[in-house]
């Protein structure tokens, strides 16, 4: 029997579109001949590290944003640039917040995000409701941790007192379903977040 729901932030709770950045970005660029596309897992586009040391919080706020600027010889100064890097955010899925607030009282809910300082200052200022909603946030640009990485999912459980095979763990990414799959944590793909109540609904219900 379920009694933890563990949630990722971005295409499942929170709408992300990766092409705003990337055309946000572009219209900084003082050459625009060459400009790597953006994916969702960064360094599967681009030949750099900075997106994964953001989210690892290797890098301060202004680090990194001196790291796009040179690697991408942005022009236009700090503010422009954050700018740009909050442009993929779109906002919450309204009606999957609406639907947590129901599973609020019924289970444990917890928060597990790969993210990064700037993204989540945004959110909490935009929407601080949302992070109301959970127990704890495990944030990776906090830990120095990430997913699919086995600690980061060892260190949710035994900081919050989880049992694994108690635990379900729902994310956009297959890569880091199997991540948790590893430690006996029962997981949930949502492939669209529109369908994560139906999806969510049909698991808890019949938990297999």
């Amino acid at each position: 029997m379920f009694k933890n729901l563990i949630f990722d932030l971005g295409g499942v709770l929170y709408e992300v579109d990766l092409s705003r950045t990337e055309q946000a970005l572009r219209a900084l660029q003082r050459d625009k001949k060459v400009f790597p596309k953006l994916q969702y897992n960064f360094t599967d586009g681009v030949e750099l590290n900075c997106f994964d040391l953001f989210e690892y919080g290797r890098l301060s706020d202004n680090d990194f944003k001196n790291e796009l600027k040179r690697n991408f010889n942005l022009q236009g100064n700090f503010s422009d640039i954050e700018a740009a890097w909050k442009a993929m955010l779109i906002g919450p899925y309204i009606e999957n917040l609406e639907f947590l607030k129901t599973l609020k009282g019924q289970y444990r809910l917890f928060l597990l995000s790969n993210t990064n300082s700037i993204h989540i200052k945004y959110v909490r200022k935009i929407h601080p409701s949302l992070f109301d909603m959970f127990e704890k946030s495990y944030l990776s640009y906090e830990l120095n941790m990430r997913k699919p990485e086995r600690g980061i999912f060892e260190y949710a459980l035994k900081n919050s007192g989880l049992a694994a095979h108690e635990s379900l763990f729902i994310d956009d990414l297959p890569l880091n379903i199997y991540g948790a799959e590893e430690l006996g944590i029962s997981t949930l793909h949502v492939k669209d977040a529109k369908q994560l109540q139906a999806g969510l609904s049909a698991k808890l219900s019949g938990e297999n």
